[in-house]
């Protein structure tokens, strides 16, 4: 743990960290922006704002109700441009993030910075895109499992009722954890010039995964 502790201090990890913060934090608004411009586009937008702003509650309780309004006010916005645009914004934000992610990587395996930065930006939008789709189908499949837990009970009765509710959880948490371990095993995969064998990342990815669980 000491030597774990000294090698993050020698390759500069809290700086990184902190610089992946401040990306994320510019890219969650953006993507807010993109989420509450698509819902605009259904029947059932306050409902669904409800479940992910209760899900962003359990993650950043202080900003739950900010979350909210800032979705109920983009979701009144529904120009093509705006979702256009907030998806731009979010995708070069979200580059920002993997290119610190990077960085961090690079000092860790000690391997020199032989990418441009256009090469380098280009890399960090595919990593984004990739680790974007499954990383969506677990958010909402996370966000809105209770929705669905409710349908699924009303449906079989109550006699299975504990049984299903128990099998769903299980499986609703299953499917988040391997998207997680397999983004975060992508990103380790690709994120520096020289690619890592899977065997060697997915240690990694598991405890990375696990320990934000």
């Amino acid at each position: 743990m000491r030597l774990a502790f000294w090698r993050a201090f020698q390759h500069d990890a809290f700086a990184v960290a902190k610089a992946s913060a401040y990306s994320s934090i510019l890219t969650f608004f953006p993507a807010l922006l993109v989420v509450g411009s698509v819902l605009a586009t259904s029947r059932r937008t306050t409902v669904y704002l409800q479940e992910i702003s209760y899900a962003v509650g359990r993650i950043l309780p202080a900003a739950s109700s900010t979350a909210l309004a800032y979705l109920r006010g983009s979701s009144l916005q529904r120009p093509i441009s705006v979702l256009v645009s907030a998806s731009l914004i979010t995708l070069w934000t979200g580059s920002g993030v993997m290119i610190s992610w990077m960085e961090g990587f690079r000092n860790a395996y000690q391997l020199p910075k032989i990418w441009g930065l256009f090469k380098e930006r280009m890399i960090a939008f595919g990593l984004v895109i990739l680790a974007g789709i499954p990383l969506t189908f677990a958010t909402v499949l996370v966000a809105f499992g209770s929705g669905i837990e409710t349908r699924i009970l009303f449906g079989m009765g109550r006699e299975f009722g504990p049984v299903i509710l128990l099998l769903w959880m299980g499986i609703r948490w299953l499917i988040a954890t391997l998207t997680s371990i397999a983004v975060i095993a992508l990103i380790y995969h690709n994120g520096v010039p020289r690619t890592q064998p899977w065997h060697s990342v997915l240690p990694g990815a598991t405890m990375a995964t696990v320990l934000w669980f």
